[in-house]
């Protein structure tokens, strides 16, 4: 599916049509635009590669009790307080992610991790850059009212009661 490209590392890793897969400092790889896209068109379509009761920092919440990981590019997006994607649960079990706002050629594509993941353990310190930035990535349980009410796409599991541990 993906064709590595050659050159530095620290450039292009992997490529499709509408992505590359580049280093980003201080973040580990990250996904960018080589198409543009407009708001709530489809960036990308997930897929799971494996399901697990267990929390990883590479994993996806898909379930108050499911955590899942996804084929790439998804599972390269970084997190942003302010992001360009947001997600929706797919046909398949994963996600959807979708265009917030206008995407243009070169512009890393993010999402807030907060959106999926109950409680995070991937990134505990944000380092997005954003204006916005709420400094730590603590998940959904340690977002305010006001900064819940604030993600537009959410997982579906997130709108259900969440059982007491």
């Amino acid at each position: 599916m993906f064709e590595p490209i050659t050159g530095r590392v620290d450039r292009a890793v992997t490529a499709t049509d509408s992505f590359v897969v580049r280093s980003v400092r201080g973040k580990g790889r990250g996904v960018f635009a080589t198409s543009s896209w407009r708001p709530s068109e489809l960036v990308i379509s997930a897929r799971i590669t494996a399901v697990s009761p267990q929390r990883t920092v590479y994993s996806f919440q898909t379930g108050i009790d499911i955590h899942c990981d996804f084929d790439e590019p998804a599972r390269l997006i970084n997190h942003s307080c302010s992001p360009n994607l947001g997600i929706r649960d797919n046909t398949v079990g994963a996600f959807d992610f979708l265009a917030l706002l206008p995407i243009n050629v070169g512009d890393e594509l993010t999402w807030d991790y907060a959106s999926s993941e109950y409680h995070s353990i991937a990134v505990p310190a944000c380092h997005c850059g954003a204006p916005t930035c709420r400094g730590t990535v603590t998940g959904y349980a340690g977002l305010t009212h006001t900064q819940r009410s604030n993600l537009t796409h959410i997982a579906s599991y997130l709108t259900r009661p969440i059982p007491p541990p």
